[in-house]
């Protein structure tokens, strides 16, 4: 996501990251990463609960054979495995929101290595902008909000 910044920030859409490890060892992994949204650091995992998300199983996250792939091609390269200080096999999701607090987009994980293709939420983002946009629009007359009406 952060290489398309550009078009995430032409859609005026935002992105928030949450995260599920204590808030020092969240800032100490975020220490060398450039990561230009908020991040939320949720120890509880309430916003996990909250938007139904579980844990795989310990098969799922450590014999995926995505995961230990990417795993084996990461250090071959000379990579070191970034340690998040989260529970591995706490699964996340990618949830789009819109203007209006309504979910538009939900993909929860089914396990770690399920992520839905970057180019599908970036389309997902850029319509929920739209069907905001055109709502405001319509709440307005047609005139764009914040803009002084009459003459």
């Amino acid at each position: 996501m952060l290489r398309h910044r550009d078009r995430i920030d032409a859609a005026g859409t935002a992105v928030v990251v949450v995260h599920d490890s204590r808030e020092q060892v969240c800032s100490g992994m975020l220490h060398d990463l450039d990561i230009p949204y908020p991040v939320v650091v949720d120890a509880e995992l309430r916003a996990y609960r909250g938007w139904g998300l579980g844990e795989a199983s310990a098969a799922r996250t450590y014999l995926s054979p995505r995961i230990v792939f990417d795993y084996a091609r990461m250090m071959l390269g000379g990579e070191r495995p970034l340690r998040t200080g989260g529970d591995s096999m706490q699964l996340g999701g990618d949830f789009v929101v819109g203007a209006d607090g309504r979910m538009t987009y939900a993909h929860p994980q089914t396990g770690v290595d399920d992520r839905p293709p970057t180019g599908l939420l970036l389309r997902e983002l850029e319509a929920a902008a739209a069907a905001s946009s055109a709502a405001s629009s319509q709440s307005s007359g047609g005139r764009r909000p914040g803009l002084p009406v009459g003459g």
